[in-house]
């Protein structure tokens, strides 16, 4: 896909301590290669349209996050949610915390040749 999204190569200087950029026609052919995001595709016009999005600007009463979107507590789960159990460790948690057992298992290897 031929899909930059960038602002104007020319807003450049307003932003930044690059000066004098200068864009002649063989940069307006190379441009002419991507997508800006200035024009917007279809894909993005339909999801504008669905108002599929309007949702996430829903707001609390105080105009705060509404309560589905506020970090839970463990303490305020009723006593059905919580688990007494130890969360499963990561696959690279489990491979290099263990340096203890992983020496002890060289050591036995290696006096086992």
């Amino acid at each position: 896909p031929r899909a930059v999204y960038a602002k104007d190569v020319l807003d450049i200087e307003h932003f930044s301590t690059i000066r004098g950029v200068h864009i002649d026609p063989s940069d307006h052919n190379f441009y002419a290669k991507f997508n800006a995001g200035a024009v917007s595709i279809p894909w993005q016009n339909e999801i504008i349209e669905s108002e599929c999005f309007k949702e996430l600007s829903a707001f609390a009463e105080d105009g705060g996050p509404t309560p589905d979107l506020l970090p839970l507590n463990i303490n305020d789960l009723p006593d059905n949610q919580k688990s007494d159990e130890k969360p499963l460790r990561g696959f690279f948690n489990r491979l290099f915390c263990n340096k203890k057992l992983l020496v002890l298992k060289l050591i036995h290897l290696l006096s086992s040749i």
